[in-house]
């Protein structure tokens, strides 16, 4: 990061974005164990965590992970593995979405929506947890050797 602190709004984002999208999380789990009939209110909720997760994906993708790439050079390969998650991330969120809509519409029960969001929340939990051990990493290990 620059001194001048201008790279510091890029990493607060990143963490506001964060904060959002567990809570989009936490609410449609809640939602879901709630065993609540579908709802207008659950599918404006998964389109709001489509909306953010591609937001924050792209902000990631266009500086974020290339300043950490840059920092920590040896962590590249794991950075390229996160970025390919990103694309299948939208593409279940955006499913997922479309399942509830659909169910909504035809005033069916759709289990296999509530089976698949908690996977796909397992697993975006799961790939914001790396994301969070390469940035301790890289900045723990290559910034702190420079102390």
């Amino acid at each position: 990061m620059s001194e001048t602190g201008s790279d510091a709004c890029p990493d607060d984002a990143v963490a506001r974005q964060h904060i959002q999208i567990e809570g989009l999380l936490g609410a449609l789990h809640n939602r879901f164990e709630s065993g609540r009939e579908l709802s207008c209110n659950l599918v404006s909720l998964l389109n709001s965590l489509t909306s953010h997760l591609e937001s924050h994906f792209e902000l990631e993708e266009d500086g974020y992970y290339a300043e950490l790439v840059q920092i920590a050079p040896r962590l590249s390969g794991r950075v390229d593995a996160l970025i390919q998650q990103h694309g299948l991330f939208l593409d279940e969120s955006r499913k997922l979405a479309v399942m509830a809509q659909e169910a909504f519409a035809n005033s069916v029960e759709a289990p296999e929506l509530a089976k698949r969001f908690e996977q796909f929340r397992q697993e975006l939990l799961a790939h914001e947890k790396e994301e969070t051990g390469i940035l301790q990493e890289a900045y723990t290990r290559d910034l702190g050797e420079k102390d």
